[in-house]
C-alpha cells in the first residue's frame, strides 16, 4: 500500500443509519454499505471523507422505531474510512487556479487530472504573505508550497477551506 500524506488518516467512525422496512430486501450489510456511501465526498464532523474507502466492520441487531408514521430498522455501524483532515501548520503543494488582488486561489490535485472542482481542499494565500516580487511570478497551473494558517470544515460541504502562507 502507498503511503498516504500527512491530511489523510484512516479513522474508525460510527453512526446510526436508518433503513426502511420497505426497503430490507437482500443483504443488509451491502444495504448498509450503500447508504454510507452517501456520505464519501462530504465533510463531517471529523473532516472530509475520501471516495470509496468506506468498509463497513461492524453492525448492530437493528432495533424497529418508527419516525413521523414511517417504520425503520435502526442500525447502529462501525466503519472504517480515510479522512482528509488539515492542522495548523501543516505543509501542502498546491496548484494555482486563479490569481486576484486579494491572493491566490488555488487546490491540492487529489487525482492526475484533477481541477479546483473535485478537490477536497480550496486554499487561500493572501497576496499579504508573499514578499514583493514573488507574488508576480505565479500563474495559473503553477504549484506552490505553502504552510496552514487556518481552515473551516463545513457540514456537508464537497472542501475544506484552508488560509495559508507560502514556505
Amino acid at each position: 500500500m502507498s503511503e498516504l500524506p500527512e491530511y489523510i488518516l484512516p479513522q474508525l467512525l460510527t453512526r446510526s443509519v436508518n433503513l426502511p422496512i420497505d426497503k430490507l430486501r437482500g443483504d443488509v450489510n451491502e444495504l448498509l454499505y450503500k447508504e454510507l456511501q452517501r456520505y464519501e465526498g462530504y465533510c463531517n464532523k471529523d473532516g472530509y471523507i475520501q471516495k470509496n474507502t468506506i468498509e463497513l466492520l461492524n453492525r448492530s441487531m437493528g432495533e424497529i422505531k418508527t419516525i413521523n408514521g414511517v417504520s425503520y430498522v435502526v442500525y447502529q455501524v462501525s466503519y472504517k474510512a480515510n479522512i482528509l483532515s488539515p492542522a495548523e501548520g501543516m505543509k501542502l503543494k498546491i496548484l494555482v487556479d486563479n490569481k486576484t488582488k486579494m491572493g491566490i486561489l488555488g487546490y491540492i490535485q487529489f487525482e492526475p487530472e484533477g481541477t479546483m472542482k473535485e478537490s477536497p481542499f480550496i486554499v487561500i494565500v493572501p497576496k499579504e504573505y508573499f514578499t514583493s516580487g514573488d507574488f508576480d511570478k505565479y500563474k495559473q497551473g503553477d504549484s506552490l508550497y505553502v504552510s496552514i494558517l487556518a481552515f473551516r470544515i463545513k457540514y456537508q460541504s464537497t472542501s475544506i477551506q484552508v488560509v495559508a502562507k507560502p514556505v
